[in-house]
């Protein structure tokens, strides 16, 4: 063998042992000198999420606390439960025990975040199949959804939630002790698709429990931020039942002191406990109006503290997204989203509080919450709770008015206010005053539970004076004989009290509810009846009280055709002013005239909230009516005569479109041309006085006046009557200057032309009408 090849035989060996030794040198530097062994492969589902999880997600990543943190608190559950039939009393190589608590402390030297709890900890072979593997069925669906989206949200919800640690970390290492084995064990891994198991050299350090530490990515140091850290723990994990620990200079504080006051007995609860937590909550300064604090159990289980807030914060109506993110989910005590609006409806936005189950998966997704069969049982039952609240503040109101009716006025004047949940005073006012709007919309949005609202309905009455009433008293205070519920709809309880259509309901001394809200309307359209008794309104045709006869049926036959003659011409008149028919009325009322509205078509009332809201459509949709006229009134009596004689009488026309207009006011309906009911009233009152029904004017008086002491050239003028200034130039302007006669001519001119050609104009309008064109 030649020297060459001996040379480079020898060559090769000792690369092969330099590089062997390089190997191994390298797996013991890898993060320590510590002999890590041989480097495991990750299965290929976590590779490929891992992959995806340091590559693609950026936004969120503060969940990877609120990953950890929860797995302590798991971890310490478990064992808590299972030190309750086999206690053991583990220690550490120091001879200290470990604690029921997690310790999260910082190392900005390193760029380390170490977090530490002591709970159950685990063997190697539990950190293998635990983190080296993904064991859940739905892990291939998971990785989809989160290629999909790249939303950080998502991880957790497969039980996946450790690996958010990459998230933020180049390096994670999770020493671990469980009383399953005798030694404590390291698994180690850069994200790299591989990982290490090794035996810890420090030794047995934590007695029992987990130690997770982060080598922080340079884009991540934020996370080394003390406060910032805080921050993240009283967002996520402010109420895991286990205390959370942060360093605070050479002292150890506990970060999470506001502990979950729904996992408590609500006998153990104090008020002034119950306003605290709402304060913290909802950072409002003042305290709730009411809450209520409750556990649901049975198919479902989830505890929940719902408060109702002082005032409304926002108008119902107003698509403000910060009004429906009140309610916080947590499972098992951690955080997951206050952005969930599915949670309550919109009618119920303004409810604030927390809902806590150990039945939902940690960190779902939005869409598996909308999917979610658990979560629509809680969201039912989340909604007859909120309702069952409300429904106790008028219950309380109830015996609240039954405590002062028994009692001299003067004990009821008191400066005690009572509790929250013990008032001394009616709450109810308050708390439709604030949030009625909320019920009403509930009524047209939830039929489900359309019933339970209708009982908290409050309104106004003829007999309430003032104070509100429900429906269920108005049907309790009924006449034996009344059948029906009636209401009236408007701007205000005055004018209501002054229609037309209260006269009979006071003759018979009927009590009459009034509604003055916007959507009061279609809220009624929605509840129909109310205890078996059916909602009239009485601006609506056909409103009456008592049934006819047969006797009444066929008198009322018979006077129709009676009236005929009259009521076919008034059709004809009215028919372009969107009268869709004229009857005679069942009314008892001193009213000639009466309009009221089909049923199906619009109130005067809605009418005008249409105008208000300047509907686009509103010029395409037709507001019929029907005239109801009293047969019983003279003016009546006397149109009939005169229309019999001559159906073109010009004093039977004026009057019946003088008394149309006048009912058109009295509804709150517009008058389209006013200026022709000006003309028409001006024309009766002339015939009234006795004097001619024309337009003509007496001559100029100006031959009555002794005017022989005036000078010449001076110009009549009034000395009361104030010239303009010219605020620029604190003048008066040359054309208003006494004498002087620029512009007048023009001016005065254009207005005798615009004047004829108004009364042209009118007088073919006048002709028109009268010949039931219009």
């Amino acid at each position: 063998m030649s020297k060459r090849t001996l040379f480079l035989q020898g060559l090769l060996i000792v690369l092969v042992v330099l590089g062997v030794t390089a190997v191994e040198d390298a797996a013991k530097s890898d993060g320590g000198a510590q002999d890590k062994g041989k480097p495991v492969a990750f299965q290929a589902e976590v590779s490929k999420m891992l992959d995806i999880l340091i590559n693609s997600l950026y936004t969120n990543r503060a969940v990877f606390l609120r990953e950890l943190i929860s797995n302590g608190s798991d971890a310490l559950d478990k064992i808590r439960m299972l030190y309750l039939t086999a206690p053991k009393e583990p220690v550490n190589k120091d001879g200290v025990a470990p604690t029921l608590d997690m310790h999260v402390s910082i190392d900005p030297s390193n760029k380390t975040l170490t977090l530490r709890d002591g709970g159950i900890g685990m063997t190697r072979e539990e950190l293998e199949n635990h983190l080296g593997s993904l064991g859940t069925s739905g892990t291939k669906r998971f990785m989809e959804k989160l290629q999909e989206s790249k939303d950080a949200s998502l991880i957790g919800q497969f039980g996946v939630g450790f690996y958010s640690a990459f998230l933020v970390a180049d390096r994670v290492r999770v020493a671990s002790k469980s009383d399953d084995s005798d030694k404590q064990w390291v698994w180690e891994s850069a994200g790299d698709g591989q990982y290490y198991i090794y035996e810890d050299e420090r030794g047995n350090t934590l007695g029992r429990g987990t130690e997770i530490t982060l080598e922080m990515k340079p884009d991540a140091l934020e996370f080394l931020n003390s406060d910032n850290v805080r921050r993240i723990v009283h967002q996520y994990s402010e109420f895991v039942h286990f205390p959370i620990y942060m360093e605070k200079g050479d002292k150890w504080e506990v970060v999470n002191e506001n502990k979950p006051i729904w996992t408590r007995k609500p006998s153990e609860v104090t008020e002034e406990e119950y306003v605290k937590f709402y304060k913290a909550l909802t950072h409002d300064y003042r305290s709730p109006m009411y809450y209520s604090h409750f556990t649901v159990e049975g198919e479902v289980e989830f505890s929940s503290v719902l408060f109702i807030p002082e005032e409304a914060t926002q108008d119902i109506f107003i698509n403000n997204e910060n009004t429906r993110d009140n309610i916080k989910l947590y499972v098992r005590r951690i955080f997951i989203t206050d952005e969930f609006r599915e949670l309550l409806p919109r009618y119920l936005s303004f409810v604030r509080g927390v809902v806590d189950s150990n039945d939902l998966p940690l960190n779902v997704s939005r869409e598996v919450l909308q999917e979610s069969r658990i979560l629509r049982v809680i969201k039912k039952k989340l909604v007859r709770k909120a309702l069952g609240m409300i429904s106790e503040i008028a219950e309380t109101d109830a015996r609240i008015k039954d405590e002062m009716k028994d009692k001299p006025k003067d004990e009821n004047k008191t400066e005690d206010k009572g509790s929250i949940k013990h008032p001394k005073e009616p709450l109810y006012p308050k708390f439709w005053a604030q949030f009625g709007k909320h019920i009403r919309l509930g009524i047209l949005e939830d039929a489900n539970n359309r019933g339970r609202l209708a009982k908290l309905l409050r309104y106004a009455s003829s007999k309430s004076n003032g104070t509100l009433i429900s429906l269920q008293e108005y049907t309790d205070r009924m006449k034996p004989d009344q059948k029906n519920i009636y209401y009236l709809t408007g701007d205000s309880v005055d004018k209501m009290k002054q229609s037309p259509h209260m006269e009979e309901a006071l003759q018979r001394d009927v009590e009459v509810i009034f509604m003055t809200d916007a959507i009061d309307e279609y809220v009624v359209g929605q509840i129909h009846d109310f205890a078996n008794k059916k909602l009239i309104n009485l601006a609506k045709e056909g409103a009456q009280f008592d049934e006819q006869t047969d006797k009444e049926k066929a008198i009322e036959k018979k006077r129709i055709e009676k009236y005929r003659p009259l009521t076919d011409r008034l059709a004809r008149m009215f028919k372009r002013s969107n009268v869709r028919k004229v009857i005679l009325t069942k009314r008892q009322t001193s009213e000639p005239f009466i309009l009221s509205s089909q049923e199906g078509e619009l109130t005067a009332r809605m009418v005008n909230i249409m105008n208000q809201q300047a509907i686009s459509s509103m010029q395409q949709m037709h507001h019929t009516r029907v005239l109801e006229i009293n047969y019983r009134h003279p003016l009546v009596q006397d149109l009939l005569k005169r229309f019999e004689a001559d159906p073109k009488d010009q004093v039977a026309v004026d009057v019946a479109w003088v008394l149309f207009g006048t009912a058109n006011l009295q509804a709150e309906f517009p008058i389209t041309d006013q200026a022709m009911f000006a003309k028409r009233m001006n024309r009766l009152l002339r015939g009234r006085v006795g004097i001619s029904t024309d337009d003509t004017l007496l001559p100029p008086d100006d031959d009555e006046y002794d005017i022989s002491d005036v000078k010449p050239d001076t110009a009549a003028t009034d000395e009361n009557v104030l010239l303009p200034i010219d605020k620029e130039t604190d003048e008066i302007p040359e054309a208003e200057k006494e004498g002087s006669t620029e512009g007048t001519k023009t001016a005065a001119e254009g207005s005798t032309e615009e004047k004829e050609k108004e009364k042209e104009k009118s007088k073919e309008d006048a002709a028109a009408q009268d010949a039931g064109d219009l």
